[in-house]
């Protein structure tokens, strides 16, 4: 509702990302590629591009996610499994092991 109240909103990002961790979290993982492609495009912070690369991986597009890998570690060169683990606030085991699992399978190293 408030992509559609607001569609300039310069939170669109926010939100966009947030969509997509919601749909990597139902194991949506089509539709969390495509929320996190719009909210790549309106310059969302790394954890869209880490949950779209999961997503991806996920999905079976393993040459695209490790390209979104490369892309990710381009941007923060330190970035690791467990730099994603300290820095993603989910208490829900189960939606982190998914994320990482995508995310170790997509090329990210552990530490």
């Amino acid at each position: 509702m408030a992509i559609r109240l607001s569609p300039s909103d310069p939170a669109i990002g926010l939100f966009s990302m947030h969509y997509s961790l919601a749909h990597l979290y139902l194991k949506q993982h089509e539709k969390a590629v495509e929320c996190g492609q719009k909210a790549l495009q309106k310059r969302a912070p790394w954890p869209a591009n880490a949950c779209m690369t999961a997503a991806l991986e996920h999905s079976g597009q393993t040459d695209e996610a490790q390209h979104a890998c490369k892309e990710l570690m381009d941007i923060i060169s330190y970035i690791t499994i467990d730099f994603v683990r300290q820095r993603v606030p989910t208490t829900y085991q189960p939606f982190m092991d998914h994320l990482l699992d995508g995310l170790r399978k997509a090329g990210l190293p552990e530490n």
